[in-house]
């Protein structure tokens, strides 16, 4: 009888561990704490199958923290993009304690009955709001060291924006 017992509780712990009841935005979530923790193992469980290989995303920049959203399922509801928000340390080597906000969709697709974050995608969109919010953050540096030292700074400023905007644009474009 108590291996009866046993038995049962074993089987209700792999069904409430299983992945395959959690909703696109707490898979997002649980992803982005392995990342954050850097437990690849942990991470692993959480992507697609093609992505299971290729788990980390960058080794210099850390996450600090990061927020999920609700997600929003296409017409089929086999692909979910959920709004997230990272808050990322050491983008700026002079300044690892600066913080900077990236914020782009995490992007799942519904496999073998389950939410999975397709990591090629996602990193891919991650990596172009990382480009656009570093020629943000490159271009007010640059105008703020600038306009103490020359009178025409506004003027360099907008067009150091506009290359950027430029730059950013037909990367987005060429994806």
């Amino acid at each position: 009888m108590k291996k009866v017992v046993l038995f049962i509780i074993v089987i209700i712990s792999f069904i409430g561990c299983s992945t395959k009841n959690l909703s696109p935005a707490n898979v997002s979530d649980y992803f982005w704490l392995a990342q954050k923790k850097r437990d690849y193992s942990d991470v692993k469980k959480f992507v697609s199958k093609r992505d299971q290989n290729d788990l980390k995303l960058q080794k210099s920049i850390k996450i600090r923290d990061f927020k999920v959203d609700k997600a929003i399922l296409n017409d089929t509801k086999t692909v979910a993009k959920v709004p997230t928000k990272l808050y990322l340390q050491g983008f700026f080597q002079n300044d690892p304690n600066d913080v900077v906000e990236v914020d782009f969709d995490t992007i799942l697709k519904k496999e073998d009955g389950s939410w999975r974050v397709d990591l090629k995608e996602t990193r891919s969109i991650l990596y172009m709001a990382t480009i656009k919010k570093f020629g943000s953050k490159i271009g007010t540096t640059i105008f703020t060291e600038l306009k103490d030292k020359i009178g025409v700074a506004q003027e360099l400023q907008k067009t150091m924006m506009d290359i950027l905007k430029n730059f950013a644009n037909s990367i987005e474009k060429g994806k």
